[in-house]
Order: C-alpha cells, then sequence, then structure tokens
C-alpha cells in the first residue's frame, strides 16, 4: 500500500491560477471579477436604409438585471422611445454576500448562495479560495475547516454555502476572495477583492524640541513612555530632525492635495498647494534638484497604486499615508512636484472650483448647501493671493471666478449695511456704535485695493467701515485686527496701523522653549480665532515690517505646533506653508548633521547618504530597548537654531478605546428596532447576538459648551453593518443644517454652524454580515480648530454563525 501523497505547497496552489481557475480534471473555469454597474459603448448609432439599428457592447461579469433605455430621432426631431430589460445569466451561478472591508481579527461566516438554473439535479462542488492580493500568496488557511464542500441543488432552485474564516490580528493587507462552484457540465466562478483594515486607532504623541546654535541638549521622553496601556501594540518611536523648515512645508504639502473631504475650502488649497509647489520648486534649484534625483525611483508601492482601496484604507490607518516607510513618503513627495502633474492637477482643480459656484456667484461648504460669507471671502483671498503663481490659462479662469464672486460679497455687505440703516431707523441702535464683525473686517482685506472701480454707494459703505475699524479695532478678534493693519498698510493709513503693530509687540508672548506666540479670546471658537492662522498673519505682517528677529521666533512657535504629518486643518497647513517660507533665504541652507546618542551611542540616520539629509533626517529608536531613565541627547554643531521631534505612536484596539471629552462630547449607543402593535420598539444592544437582517439605530449625543463654526462628526461602523440611507447630502434637522457623507466604514457629518447645546444625530444601519465584528465607535472635532476634539466609547458586535 502506497503512502498517501503531500498536499501540495501554499507556492504551487497560488501557480495554478493565471487568467483563470484550473479544476480538478483540467478545465479552465472563468473568473468572473468585473462587476462595473455601467456598460458603455459610443451612442452615435445610424440606421440603415430597411431602419435598422446594430450595435455591438462588451457585457461585464455581473449576472443580473440590465436596465436598457433606447431614445431615436430623425431630422425632423420625430422620436421614440423603448425601455427594455437584459438579464445576464449561467446555468450555475455563484452570488457572494461580501462585506465592504474587513478588519485585523474580525470572525466572519462568509456566505455565498449557489442558483441551479438547469431542468435537473446537480451535484455541486464548492470551494474557495484566498489570497494575498498583493503578492498571490495563498491564504486559504485562514479558512477553519471545510474549504471544498459538496451540495445537491434540486432543479430550479438554490442552496447557500458558508466558510468560517478568521482575519489574524497583525494582518492588514487586501484579501483576494474565489469562490468556485463546478457540476459535470457547467461551473460559474466569481473573483473580489476585500480590504483589510486595522482594528486599531492609531495614537501619537508628541515632543517638539529646540536646538539652539552650537548646543547639546538632554531630550526627555519618560512622559512619552508612561501613555501606553496594557491592550497598546506596535510601538514606534522616531526622531526627526531638521535644521530647514522648508522641509516641514514640503511634508504638509501632500495633506492639502490628498484631503479626503470635497468641500469648497479644500478644493482651493488643492489649487493653493500645486501653485506652490510650482513656485517653491522654482525659486530653489536645490530643492528641485533633490525631487529630480528622488522621481528616478519608482515612486508609488502597489498600496497606492490602486484608487478604491486607497480611499477605504489610507485614511482609516495613519501608518499607510506614511506608504509603509519614510522613503516611501519621500518617493511620493517627488511624484506630487512633477512638473506635468501639477500642471495638469491646476487645470482640474479650477474647473472643479469654478462648477463649485453656485448660482449667486458664492461658494457653500459643501454642494447643495447656502452660499456661506466666510466660505466665499476664504476662496476669493486665496484667489487674489495665488494669481501671480499660477499658470496663465489657470489665472484666466480664476479671475472668471472673482468676477461673479465679488459682486457677491459686495452684496453680502450692501445688505448687511442696509440692515443696519433700518435698525436705526427704528431707533435700536445707532450709527456711531459698534457695527464691525469679522466678515466685514475680512471684506475690507479683499476689497479695499485702490485700482478696483466701485460704485458710490459701495464707497460710501466702505468708507464708513473704515471710520468703524479706526475706532473700535481694539474690540476685534486678533485674526481681525492682523487683516485691519494689513488694510490700513494698504491704504496708506500709516499712523493707525503703527498704532495696532506697537500693540502687537507689546502683547507677545515669549517662552524660550517655544518661540513668540500671542494669546487669543478662547471665549468663541470661530474661524477668525485660529491660533495657527493667527501666528502666520502675525509672520506675515512683521515680515512687512522688517523685524527678522521677531519673525524667526514667531516661525520656531509655528513648528513647535506641528504634529506628525500637518497642522491638522487644511487652511491652517496652507496658511503655516506659507508663513514659513516668507523672509530671508537663509533657512533654505545646507547643514552640518546634527547628532542623536542614547547614554551615548550614536543613532544611525535611516536614510544615510540620501538627498533628503539636506533636509531632513530620521532617526529609528528601538522602544523595547529604551528605559525611562536612559539619556538621550542632541548636538547642533550649526550657528543657528535646528529642530527636532519625537513621536511616539502605537495601536489601540478600537472596542477598547475609553472615552474622552472636553469641551466637547459624544456618547454613542446601539440601538436595536423591531416593529410592534404600537410601533417601532428600540431596545439597547447590550452582549446580545444579532441576526443578519436586523435593523440597528446608531444614536449620537454631541455636547458643546461654546458656539463652534465647521464641525465634524464621524461614526466608525462595523464591517458587519450597511447602511440603510447611501446617498450623500446636504439635510436639515431640527434647525441644524449639516452634510452627510457615507464611505464603505464611516458617516460622516459636516456641521457649519454648531451654537452651545446638545444636539441627537441618528441613522440606520442593517446586518448583512455574519460573525465578531469591533462595533465602532464616534469622533468629533472642530476642522479648523483641531485642539477641540473627543470620541466615544468603543463597542464589539456579535451576528449568529452559520452553522
Amino acid at each position: 500500500m502506497s503512502p498517501p501523497s503531500a498536499p501540495p505547497a501554499p507556492q504551487e496552489e497560488a501557480m495554478n491560477e493565471r487568467e483563470g481557475v484550473e479544476s480538478r480534471d483540467k478545465r479552465e473555469i472563468t473568473v468572473r471579477e468585473n462587476f462595473e454597474e455601467n456598460l458603455f459603448f459610443y451612442p452615435d448609432l445610424v440606421s440603415d436604409e430597411d431602419g435598422k439599428v446594430t450595435f455591438d457592447y462588451q457585457m461585464n461579469d455581473a449576472l443580473t438585471t440590465w436596465r436598457m433605455m433606447l431614445f431615436a430621432h430623425d431630422k425632423n426631431l420625430s422620436n421614440g422611445y423603448l425601455e427594455q430589460e437584459i438579464v445576464s445569466r449561467k446555468e450555475i451561478m455563484v452570488t457572494s454576500n461580501q462585506p465592504r472591508f474587513l478588519r485585523s481579527g474580525d470572525q466572519i461566516s462568509w456566505t455565498s448562495k449557489i442558483d441551479n438554473l438547469t431542468s435537473s439535479d446537480v451535484h455541486t462542488d464548492v470551494r474557495i479560495e484566498l489570497k494575498n492580493a498583493l503578492n498571490e500568496t495563498s491564504l486559504n488557511h485562514l479558512v477553519d475547516i471545510g474549504r471544498d464542500q459538496q451540495l445537491e441543488i434540486s432543479a430550479h432552485a438554490s442552496a447557500s454555502v458558508a466558510w468560517d474564516i478568521t482575519i489574524p490580528a497583525d494582518f492588514n493587507f487586501p484579501i483576494e476572495v474565489t469562490i468556485i462552484a463546478q457540476t459535470e457540465n457547467h461551473q460559474d466562478a466569481e473573483r473580489m477583492t476585500i480590504p483589510v483594515l486595522e482594528n486599531r486607532t492609531y495614537l501619537t504623541y508628541t515632543k517638539a524640541i529646540e536646538l539652539p546654535a552650537d548646543s547639546v541638549m538632554k531630550v526627555d521622553v519618560s512622559q512619552l513612555l508612561k501613555q501606553k496601556s496594557g491592550s497598546s501594540t506596535s510601538e514606534r518611536m522616531t526622531i526627526d530632525v531638521t535644521s530647514n523648515p522648508t522641509w516641514y512645508a514640503l511634508q504638509a504639502l501632500p495633506y492639502l492635495m490628498e484631503y479626503p473631504y470635497d468641500c469648497s475650502e479644500q478644493i482651493l488649497n488643492q489649487l493653493y498647494a500645486n501653485a506652490l509647489g510650482l513656485k517653491l520648486v522654482k525659486d530653489n534649484p536645490q530643492i528641485k534638484k533633490i525631487f529630480n534625483q528622488w522621481s528616478e525611483a519608482d515612486k508609488q508601492s502597489p498600496l497606492l497604486k490602486n484608487e478604491a482601496f486607497k480611499i477605504s484604507a489610507i485614511s482609516q490607518t495613519p501608518w499607510l499615508q506614511d506608504a509603509l516607510s519614510q522613503t516611501e513618503q519621500i518617493k511620493r513627495l517627488a511624484l506630487l512636484f512633477d512638473s506635468n502633474t501639477l500642471s495638469h492637477q491646476q487645470q482640474s482643480t479650477i474647473q472643479k472650483l469654478m462648477e463649485r459656484q453656485s448660482a449667486d456667484g458664492g461658494f457653500s461648504w459643501f454642494p447643495g448647501g447656502r452660499s456661506n460669507v466666510y466660505i466665499s471671502l476664504y476662496v476669493a483671498k486665496g484667489l487674489q493671493t495665488m494669481r501671480s503663481w499660477l499658470d496663465p490659462m489657470v489665472g484666466a479662469k480664476a479671475e472668471e471666478i472673482l468676477s461673479h464672486l465679488l459682486p457677491f460679497l459686495d452684496d453680502q455687505m450692501i445688505r448687511y449695511y442696509e440692515s443696519i440703516e433700518q435698525q436705526v431707523r427704528r431707533g435700536h441702535t445707532k450709527w456711531e456704535d459698534n457695527h464691525l464683525d469679522a466678515n466685514v473686517i475680512y471684506y475690507l482685506n479683499i476689497r479695499n485695493l485702490k485700482d478696483i472701480a466701485q460704485s458710490d454707494r459701495l464707497r460710501t459703505i466702505q468708507n464708513y467701515f473704515l471710520k468703524q475699524a479706526e475706532k473700535y479695532w481694539t474690540e476685534a478678534a486678533l485674526y481681525s485686527q492682523i487683516q485691519l493693519a494689513e488694510v490700513f498698510g494698504i491704504l496708506e493709513m500709516s499712523d493707525v496701523r503703527a498704532l495696532i503693530v506697537n500693540s502687537f509687540r507689546e502683547r507677545r508672548v515669549f517662552k524660550p522653549e517655544l518661540g513668540v506666540y500671542w494669546n487669543q479670546d478662547m471665549r468663541w471658537r470661530g474661524w477668525w480665532n485660529m491660533p495657527i492662522s493667527i501666528q502666520a498673519g502675525m509672520i506675515k505682517l512683521f515680515t512687512e515690517e522688517g523685524d527678522i528677529s521677531l519673525v524667526n521666533d514667531a516661525k520656531r512657535w509655528l513648528l513647535n505646533q506641528k504634529r506628525t504629518n500637518h497642522w491638522s486643518s487644511t487652511i491652517a497647513t496652507a496658511e503655516a506653508i506659507e508663513a514659513l517660507l516668507m523672509g530671508p533665504s537663509g533657512w533654505i541652507e545646507h547643514s552640518d548633521p546634527v547628532g542623536i546618542t542614547i547614554n551615548g551611542q550614536e543613532l544611525i540616520d535611516s536614510a544615510p547618504g540620501s538627498e533628503s539629509s539636506l533636509l531632513h533626517k530620521n532617526f529609528p529608536v528601538i522602544v523595547d530597548r529604551l528605559n525611562q531613565t536612559d539619556e538621550i541627547r542632541a548636538t547642533n554643531p550649526n550657528n543657528h537654531p535646528a529642530w527636532a521631534a519625537v513621536y511616539y505612536q502605537f495601536f489601540e484596539n478600537l472596542d477598547q478605546v475609553k472615552q474622552d471629552k472636553g469641551e466637547l462630547e459624544i456618547t454613542r449607543e446601539l440601538f436595536l428596532e423591531t416593529n410592534t402593535d404600537k410601533g417601532a420598539l428600540l431596545r439597547p444592544i447590550k452582549n446580545e447576538i444579532l441576526n443578519p437582517g436586523d435593523l440597528i439605530v446608531v444614536r449620537m449625543q454631541l455636547t458643546v459648551d461654546r458656539d463652534m463654526d465647521f464641525v465634524q462628526l464621524k461614526d466608525l461602523r462595523s464591517a458587519g453593518l450597511e447602511p440603510v440611507l447611501t446617498l450623500s447630502g446636504y439635510e436639515w434637522e431640527g434647525g441644524l443644517g449639516f452634510y452627510r457623507s457615507n464611505t464603505d466604514r464611516e458617516t460622516n457629518f459636516f456641521i457649519d454652524q454648531l451654537p452651545k447645546g446638545k444636539y441627537v444625530f441618528e441613522y440606520r444601519l442593517r446586518v448583512s454580515q455574519h460573525g465578531n465584528f469591533p462595533g465602532g465607535y464616534a469622533t468629533v472635532q472642530s476642522m479648523y480648530a483641531p485642539e477641540f476634539s473627543a470620541h466615544s466609547q468603543g463597542t464589539r458586535l456579535s451576528v449568529k454563525i452559520v452553522k
């Protein structure tokens, strides 16, 4: 008796498949994997002499019912319309109930339906094959048992099959799933790629360091190391050192270009980033040389080439945004700063901005909302700022936008002035009272140029508010005072400008470890009171005044506010980049290396000898070998300051996230909705096991202790749930307007204005998968004041496993 043959090696199993899957009897099985919802063919069809039209098109792999709509007309505009249904099917069909995504550690019962459309009973062999979508290695070991199954399916009937799949806790790559069904005479196979996201949230704690000229400093990281909890994993510590703040500007520009939420100010900042990138490369030949050298390498990893996977995974796992390594991030920068890429993106971005402009000439925050005065002012100011940077064709379109946008802003000021007139006639106010607000001052900053022709009515309004500004500038917010100083400078009102500038000098705060900054009024957290915007405005103002010493100290504070990869909002990032690049070019120079030692042993640069060392060095630290008592020293041999930051990062399991609250507070509850004789009944979900088809209501209660503008509420959901309402759009509920946006893994609520109080947000989810999943959690954050944020507690969901 011969011994049983050994099972095939995983590599052999992976090689059995090329364009299709090869069956046991060597018959090739065609795999269906193109499931696009629409079919395309060129519609310019002409009939023959008998009036017949024939056309061919390529059917995709979806087995479904297609809706075809036909419209025909002749030269006399006589026309006809016909609508037909076309069914694409096979005798044996595989249909999978696939999730949108999975997370590391998920347990799922993958279910598929096998349809027998023949007139006889059939014996069907069904199997599942799993692969790593990036390197094609076999993952069949993730199926618990029964990867091959046999079914007896009656004629014109269907049967279901299920496989229990466990995703390892440390696995986070997309999985290619192929389901194969085969009878004696028929076969079908279906393939899909499922992204696997981290079942953890990425926490980052940072320590910003300034290294004075010709200095040796001890770096204390003991407080960072104390932040780790017992359940956190994948510790990572890096020490970034740069003597050239241009690196911070370069590092932040991809954030502007790749920001995932398509709001109006972000479209403008994409244009800003492209225009500034071209200007930066043109003005700094050394940086251009670095980009040219970077461009010689392959710029994209496989993770970034799949656009659908990028949207689904990168914004969820920040470490993927680094493209797995610092080297990959550098290659991405080279790609983004390719001159052809920047030029093309400018054209497409200005067109998108034109399409976003409302009929009245203004801009809403998100499409479908009302024109927002601040967003409109921001777009107008941005287009004016980058006039000299833009390509001539793009610049012409920008001027066309301004030709409609500025009259809208004029009309808003006229309406505001007329409302004051009405209140004065009624005796509710006086002309000499303070009627300045932040939007009026922003408007003056945009429309005070002498070469702009204005009507007598508009000039009267402008002169009134300028007199108001002279009298009441001390009562304005700090950001508005900066704008007024710029206004008075342009109008050559030097006495008033000098008064404001001297006031800023007196109010500055200096701390040796931080630099110079200005305290903000914390009573209102609006767009006119953003710390980064205020600091950037001060840098611009004192650069014009020629006070380089103060400017350098202010830049130090700005750099110390930077966390990980960006300044936490697109507006702040754009203004910070512009501020860092202002002033003398002495900051952009070659520097001797800054040394980092631990207990006297020097760390090695992660990219020794690379051109990036002109800008930036990165030192990895082995956290397992680092004790809180170890001494870290940084040596700066240069005659100018250098900059450093320590980043301590780790993952925390989603279902173990604890509630965090402050000025904002968010709670999240899940309810099971059932129908009764008295209507819908909501029952809190505790530890019960759910069933596919159950309807879940997500209820989030948001509490805010002050008025805020532009707030994002994000609810991260489980892999086993599907939103009932899938379309995005603007909504009004209880007097609160917000834009709801659904993605594969989360639901976002973007709120233009959020007055102080308590609010309840609800939406419905349908249980779609069997298994055990983290139930998600909710986060809320002021997008333009990101230090105001909170998140709810994490949860876990269990759905009945298929037996």
